[in-house]
């Protein structure tokens, strides 16, 4: 295999990926929401409280 050319890679353009960003980002910043709350929660079992 013999390489004839180098091109540099051109990143796309920002209207194309501007929705997709917006996704993960979203995703990102749900994703911290929910770990923090999760870190802060107390859970407690009321199991036997319940079936009385």
């Amino acid at each position: 295999i013999k390489l004839d050319d180098v091109r540099e890679m051109k990143a796309p353009p920002y209207d194309k990926v501007k929705d997709g960003l917006q996704k993960q980002l979203g995703q990102r910043q749900l994703e911290k929401m929910l770990t923090d709350l999760r870190a802060k929660a107390t859970i407690v079992d009321n199991t036997k409280a319940a079936k009385k």
